[in-house]
């Protein structure tokens, strides 16, 4: 199954059946693969008319539309794209158009790509978006061919800067014996409360013997013959 006039695969997957006729219904299953390699196969879904279901709705509405996105930005982060996803309940005669901060957006503007007749936006970090905190409302419009008939939703994007350590020593020298305490701080208060986690070799510090932490973000190692031993 493939985007098509009668049907829309999501960029996050899902599947939506465009002005479900008798050939749409049926089992469907989903596929996940790696170049067709170590396929995983989900439960079968079985899609049927309602037996309520009554007339057919003659109006145009959304009936996708992806949900609120929290995006992490960092400065030293690569570019990457944010795709959204609005769907109409009509397969022709509908055109949609797109809103970011109440400016229209035609798909020319740098970092922007519209795609799958304009059912779906990708938006690039941080060219449209910015590398710093901010908060962005993005609406979707479809209007009917007629002009008269159409529907609009509307999400937030909040967009958080990832946290940012200082930089540690890089090269420390103590005897056996002695201790030493390493502080690891944020370069900025983003008002997202970090979680600080420690490795040694690969391994977690707060599994490992010989290691004590203070707080979440200070440490103390005494360095012993026994504990370095199993390092060498």
């Amino acid at each position: 199954v493939y985007s098509n006039g009668s049907r829309y695969v999501t960029s996050q997957g899902d599947l939506v059946v465009i002005e479900a006729t008798r050939d749409s219904f049926g089992d469907y299953k989903v596929v996940a693969s790696v170049d067709g390699l170590n396929e995983a196969v989900s439960n079968l879904f079985t899609v049927r008319p309602s037996q309520n279901s009554g007339g057919l709705f003659d109006g145009l509405s959304i009936v996708y539309f992806s949900d609120d996105r929290t995006i992490f930005s960092s400065s030293n982060a690569q570019k990457s794209g944010e795709a959204f996803d609005c769907v109409a309940s009509r397969r022709d005669g509908a055109r949609t158009r797109w809103f970011l901060d109440g400016a229209a957006i035609s798909g020319t503007e740098t970092g922007v790509e519209l795609s799958q007749n304009n059912r779906r936006l990708t938006l690039s970090v941080p060219d449209v978006l910015g590398k710093g905190r901010s908060e962005h409302k993005l609406d979707c419009k479809v209007v009917a061919e007629s002009g008269r008939a159409f529907d609009q939703r509307s999400l937030k994007i909040n967009v958080i800067e990832g946290p940012e350590l200082r930089a540690l020593p890089a090269e420390e020298f103590r005897p056996l014996g002695s201790e030493l305490n390493l502080q690891c701080s944020q370069k900025k208060k983003n008002g997202v409360p970090p979680t600080t986690k420690w490795y040694f070799n690969g391994r977690e510090v707060s599994s490992l013997e010989g290691f004590f932490l203070l707080s979440s973000n200070i440490f103390s190692a005494r360095f012993r013959p026994s504990f370095l031993s199993q390092f060498r």
